[in-house]
């Protein structure tokens, strides 16, 4: 099993040795630095587009080189497992939110339908205590 994946179970941490083995040193830094700027040059004083397969050529070379520099780094167990237990946490406060904001979106729509209808009641009630039973007729009629 590699090293990486025994962290992962164990919730070691990877071992400093091997991550200063694997880090680039300053020389090697400093030619992929010059190589860059050496390109970036080169590209700069050609007027023409570069060639599709020179740029497929020139990306595999930068995929393998960041395939010799970076190595895989798996997080200790407890940090995945505290991470986890914050993101949870937070879902559950975001459900709550939303449940509270619904409850509130009820409660208005209730209490705004109740105002309106206690608004048409009064109305009505007002109208028959004032004596207008008139019944609607069309304009111009008598």
């Amino acid at each position: 099993m590699p090293e990486n994946e025994r962290s992962i179970e164990t919730g070691a941490l990877p071992d400093p040795d091997r991550i200063r083995r694997v880090s680039p040193n300053a020389s090697f830094t400093q030619d992929l630095g010059s190589e860059l700027r050496k390109a970036a040059q080169q590209r700069m004083q050609s007027a023409a587009r570069p060639n599709l397969s020179e740029v497929v050529v020139e990306l595999r070379k930068l995929v393998q080189l960041l395939r010799r520099t970076l190595v895989p780094v798996s997080p200790p167990a407890a940090f995945v497992k505290e991470l986890g237990d914050q993101l949870w946490a937070e879902g559950i406060q975001l459900d709550e939110a939303r449940q509270q904001r619904w409850r509130w979106l009820m409660v208005g729509g209730v209490v705004g339908s109740a105002v309106s209808l206690a608004g048409v009641v009064t109305a009505v009630l007002l109208k028959k205590r004032s004596g207008h039973t008139q019944a609607n007729k069309p304009l111009g009629v008598a």
